[in-house]
């Protein structure tokens, strides 16, 4: 598996903020992974709940126990820093930051962006988002998006969450789907370059398609490259 496994072939996932109100970006994400196949051990977060679709939930991420390999965050903004904080005390490898409010917003909320990303590195992991809508692995059955993904061959990099959607209704129109899809959102850490490569070395992708808003210095040249 390549260097961004642990987004894509996880053997655990943690998901903060999980809960059964389908109303709520937590519930439908929450239930999609629960109900996409996915055989690996699920470990939903939720302080007001005492289980979440019939499976165990706990109060924060701290008391999960054993090794989380991917933590999927969906808290209110003013909660992400604390979350940050237990993913970097229980060392997980990656992180999943669904919430937004940060550098779509202000420059200070660049600046906060920047802190969570050193915060997970300094661990050794890597982090998509924040303000990222939705991820899916065919070859894991991980469904992260709260919508039905058609599966197939193609890889799927989007900036625009609501563009993976558009996809998927295209995709089942014409009878193609998709071996892995992530909306990239702020990409604070990992961004389109970094995961079209990852995808170059997927066994079960034989194309990879792309929707970017736009790039930092260098990452054009980067993929000129790549």
């Amino acid at each position: 598996m390549g260097s961004f496994s642990k987004f894509f072939q996880p053997s655990s996932i943690a998901f903060v903020g999980a809960t059964s109100d389908e109303s709520k970006l937590g519930g439908r994400r929450f239930r999609s992974l629960v109900e996409g196949g996915f055989e690996g051990e699920i470990f939903p977060v939720n302080p007001r709940a005492q289980s979440i679709l019939g499976i165990p939930a706990y109060s924060n991420l701290l008391e999960v126990p054993g090794a989380v390999d991917l933590a999927v965050i969906v808290v209110p903004t003013n909660a992400v820093l604390t979350t940050i904080d237990d993913c970097t005390r229980k060392k997980i490898p990656a992180v999943m930051l669904i919430s937004a409010g940060f550098g779509e917003v202000n420059e200070q909320g660049q600046q906060v962006e920047l802190s969570i990303v050193n915060k997970v590195r300094s661990v050794g992991g890597r982090m998509l988002g924040p303000n990222c809508a939705g991820l899916f692995s065919s070859a894991a059955g991980i469904n992260l998006g709260g919508a039905t993904v058609p599966e197939g061959s193609i890889a799927l990099i989007s900036q625009s969450g609501n563009l993976l959607l558009d996809f998927n209704l295209r995709a089942l129109e014409v009878g193609l789907g998709f071996s892995r899809q992530v909306a990239i959102g702020n990409a604070a850490d990992l961004d389109g370059v970094d995961l079209i490569a990852d995808c170059l070395d997927d066994p079960d992708t034989s194309v990879v398609l792309t929707y970017i808003e736009g790039w930092e210095e260098g990452r054009g040249r980067a993929l000129f490259e790549l």
